[in-house]
C-alpha cells in the first residue's frame, strides 16, 4: 500500500499541479505528520472508556487498554499491577479500564473489565476481587457515597457495597429465579 501511495504521489509532482492542488497536497502532508507524530502515543489505538478529572485537577484517563495521566501536555501511562481474580477473562485485556471514580479522602477507584477493582492510593496499587467478596470482577460503575463507601456496579453480577476495607454488602443476580438476592438475611 505505502509503495502504490509512493507511486501516485511520484506521478502527481510529475503533472503540472494548480495552486489548488499543492495546497491540498501540503494540507494531506501537514495533516499526515501531526497524525504520525503529534498524537499522544497511549491513546494512539486504545479507544477511550472514562476520562474524569481529580479534585486537584489531574486528568485521568481509562481505555480498553490501561490506565493514563495527562500531565503537561502528554499522556503518561500508569501500568496496573496483575490482578488477583481467581478466573479473570482470558478474552480481555486484564489492563481494561471502564470506570474510574475519586473517593472522599481524594484516592482513586478504578473498575476493570475482568480483574476487579483497584484502589490507588497515589502511590500504591491494591485489587480487590470476588475472592475478597465482590459480587463480580467486571466493574461497570463506581459510586461513592457520603460515608466513604462504595456502590460497585458488575457488569453481569450484581452489585457490591465496599466500605471500611471490605466488601460489605452485594446483591447478586439470581439468573434462574430472574431475582436479586443479598448475600444478607
Amino acid at each position: 500500500m505505502c509503495w502504490s501511495v509512493m507511486k501516485t504521489a511520484g506521478k502527481l509532482l510529475t503533472k503540472k499541479l494548480s495552486l489548488k492542488q499543492w495546497a491540498l497536497l501540503l494540507a494531506g502532508l501537514i495533516f499526515l505528520l501531526w497524525y504520525a507524530f503529534c498524537l499522544p502515543r497511549p491513546l494512539f489505538d486504545a479507544p477511550l472508556s472514562v476520562v474524569l478529572e481529580d479534585r486537584n485537577g489531574q486528568i485521568w484517563v481509562g481505555t480498553l487498554k490501561g490506565l493514563c495521566r495527562y500531565d503537561e501536555g502528554r499522556f503518561i501511562p500508569i501500568a496496573l499491577p496483575p490482578s488477583d481474580a481467581p478466573e479473570p477473562l482470558e478474552t480481555l485485556d486484564a489492563n481494561r479500564v471502564m470506570c474510574i471514580a475519586e473517593d472522599a479522602a481524594g484516592q482513586l477507584w478504578l473498575g476493570t473489565d475482568g480483574s476487579g477493582l483497584y484502589h490507588y492510593d497515589g502511590n500504591t496499587f491494591t485489587n480487590y476481587t470476588t475472592a475478597d467478596g465482590l459480587a463480580g470482577n467486571s466493574i461497570s460503575s463506581i459510586v461513592p457515597d457520603e460515608k466513604g463507601g462504595l456502590w460497585l456496579g458488575t457488569m453481569f453480577n450484581g452489585v457490591s457495597y465496599y466500605a471500611e476495607g471490605k466488601t460489605q454488602l452485594h446483591f447478586k443476580a439470581n439468573r434462574t429465579r430472574a431475582t436479586i438476592e443479598s448475600n444478607r438475611s
